[in-house]
């Protein structure tokens, strides 16, 4: 019993923890200013370096 106590409250505090880290200044910032078009960067860079096998 005391196993499901404590599994419960640290399930608890965990909730209570993480239900704070719901605001998004990646999507949305809060001073409303968005720069440049706010669309995607989708073009691939050829330039850029690659990762793994040369």
């Amino acid at each position: 019993m005391k196993y499901l106590k404590k599994l419960s409250l640290i399930l608890l505090a965990s909730v209570a923890v993480l239900s704070g880290c719901t605001e998004s200044n990646i999507v949305s910032p809060s001073s409303g200013l968005v720069k440049g078009d706010g669309k995607p960067d989708l073009e691939v860079n050829k330039d850029a370096p690659s990762i793994g096998r040369r």
